[in-house]
Order: structure tokens, then sequence, then C-alpha cells
């Protein structure tokens, strides 16, 4: 990857991926573009999310974009676990300062 390219980094909450339609198809249409990437937060669980790894994650992108189904008006649990393990660390640092985030729903 071009070293002046940043990459968009899309987090993916998505508990049944194999059954989606709409998010499947905006995963497909993406996920061979250099300079997304596409991290499945479902394929990726465990006890708590490593902060310093998705530090170096968020820190190396441009953009972050959030992606998930949309069920009785909020996101899924995952995603939400994820604010409070990372986000909310990371918006105390430079990791996040003046980044677009984007909500895809």
């Amino acid at each position: 990857m071009n070293k002046d390219l940043r990459k968009v980094v899309i987090l993916l909450a998505h508990p049944n991926m194999k059954e989606s339609q709409a998010n499947k198809a905006l995963i497909d249409a993406v996920n061979d573009i250099e300079g997304v990437a596409v991290f499945n937060l479902y394929d990726q669980q465990g006890a708590s999310f490593d902060v310093d790894e998705w530090s170096k994650i968020i820190s190396d992108a441009s953009a972050l974009i959030y992606q998930f189904p949309f069920h009785w008006m909020a996101a899924p649990s995952l995603l939400k676990k994820w604010q409070d393990e990372v986000f909310t660390f990371l918006s105390k640092t430079p990791a996040v300062a003046g980044k677009p985030l984007t909500v895809v729903t």
C-alpha cells in the first residue's frame, strides 16, 4: 500500500453475516478496495478487546466506519462493548482526534 494512502477502517458488527443481505452486499462491495480494512468484531470475540492493538489500528486510519444492523434503535451489544472497552479510552488520545466517524446501518 502506498504510504500516502491512508486506510479507512470499517468495524463490522453483525451477529449473523451469513444471513445478512444488505450488510453482506455493502462489505462485499468494499472488501477488495485498497486502503479499506474491514474488521468483523464477531470474528474477533474474546473476553475483552486489546486496547493497545486497537490503538495501533485506529491511529493508522484516516477514517472510521461503524457498520451494523439497526436492532431495537441501537447497535449490537458487541459494538457497544467495543465502544466501552476501546473507543472510550481512545477518545482521550490523539488516535481518533480529527478523524471522521461514519455510521452505516
